[in-house]
Parts: C-alpha cells; structure tokens; sequence
C-alpha cells in the first residue's frame, strides 16, 4: 500500500468510476424490469405492480450507496489535498532548518 497524495487522488478517482458503473449497471436492471413484459395479463400486471415497489426500494438504496460513496471520494480527495499542503510545509520546513544550521 502506498501512502502518497497521488494515492489517495488515484482511490477517490477509482472509487468515483466504479460507481458511475454500479449506476449505470443497475439503471439497466430498472429498465429491463419495468419494460419487461409485453401482455396485458394479470400475471403481468402483478409483476409490474411488485417489480415497482421492489424497484423503489431498490433505487433508494442505490441512491444512499451511490451518495454515501460519493462523500466518501470527496473525503479521499480531501485527504489528498490536505496531506499533499503537510509535505509542503514539511519541505519548507526542513529547508528553513537546513538554512539556519548552515
């Protein structure tokens, strides 16, 4: 494991693309579901009735993980940011030392 602000970048990037995939994946079930059959049965109607509620379950859920995810990427960018500002003052730092012993 690498500990470095580039790292950090790189998780929050990475985490961020997969969950434009997860998105995009489970937006593909929701329309398959909702658009699935083609009859006016009632076998058909109960399914579509049942397949909506568990959809909107199902795309609450998505949403939090999707939001919850999201925050957690910003976090990791934060991160990034913040410790990339501590090696910089840590260099001047080290560089003001450096002048003061010399």
């Amino acid at each position: 494991m690498e500990f470095s602000p580039s790292s950090w970048e790189q998780g929050a990037q990475q985490l961020s693309s997969e969950l434009d995939t997860f998105v995009a994946a489970a937006k593909q079930v929701f329309e398959a579901t909702v658009t699935g059959g083609s009859s006016n049965s009632a076998t058909d109607a109960a399914l579509a009735a049942a397949l909506a509620k568990v959809n909107s379950v199902t795309s609450s859920t998505i949403d939090e993980i999707t939001t919850t995810g999201r925050n957690h990427a910003r976090m990791m960018q934060e991160t990034a940011d913040d410790y990339r500002a501590v090696e910089e003052h840590a260099v001047e730092i080290a560089s003001q030392l450096k002048d003061l012993i010399a």
